[in-house]
């Protein structure tokens, strides 16, 4: 007996449209993405890659890395959408489980950077407890560099608005100017 459909949440549905932007992206096929799933040992058909980004069927996190594999992206490229920043701030997005969040705060759960729930909790212990030994080990020095690069982000962030609101400004001067004096 078949069991009711579960629909796709927030999530879900962001694969599918992140699945398909990528393929798109390599301007392959469903048949071309399927040869490319079953070398790497993870068949799934081209009529189910339709399914997949048509949010008829779901993805499974087996089939998540291996299409992530298989695109040449990180897995949380193909979880969470492409945020954008408007004056400084990113947009929120709506997550499974999560209601509406923050996409920086999001991301930087994601990468195992910054606790969600307990503000209060030292972010280098939930790195430490949330990503290999091997890989975050927490020291001061690591605590260091990522306040540096933080505000590296944040300055970098600075400079993009300062360049776009400088562009913004001389094309507005430009055209006053060609009104000021004509075509001449």
């Amino acid at each position: 007996m078949a069991g009711k459909k579960i629909e796709l949440g927030p999530t879900g549905r962001v694969v599918a449209e992140r699945i398909k932007s990528y393929r798109e992206g390599k301007n392959l096929t469903w048949t071309q993405l399927a040869k490319r799933m079953s070398e790497c040992g993870r068949p799934i058909a081209a009529i189910a890659l339709r399914r997949i980004e048509d949010g008829e069927r779901r993805v499974d996190v087996d089939d998540l890395l291996a299409l992530a594999y298989t695109l040449e992206v990180n897995p949380h490229a193909l979880l969470f959408p492409r945020l954008s920043i408007s004056d400084g701030i990113v947009e929120t997005v709506e997550v499974s489980g999560l209601s509406e969040i923050s996409g920086e705060t999001l991301w930087e759960w994601a990468d195992g950077e910054k606790p969600l729930y307990d503000p209060t909790e030292d972010p280098r212990a939930f790195t430490g407890r949330t990503r290999p030994s091997w890989k975050y080990t927490v020291d001061e020095d690591a605590a260091d560099k990522l306040s540096l690069r933080r505000e590296l982000d944040e300055l970098r962030l600075t400079h993009y608005n300062f360049q776009d609101e400088v562009t913004r400004l001389l094309g507005e001067m430009r055209k006053q100017l060609k009104e000021d004096h004509g075509d001449d």
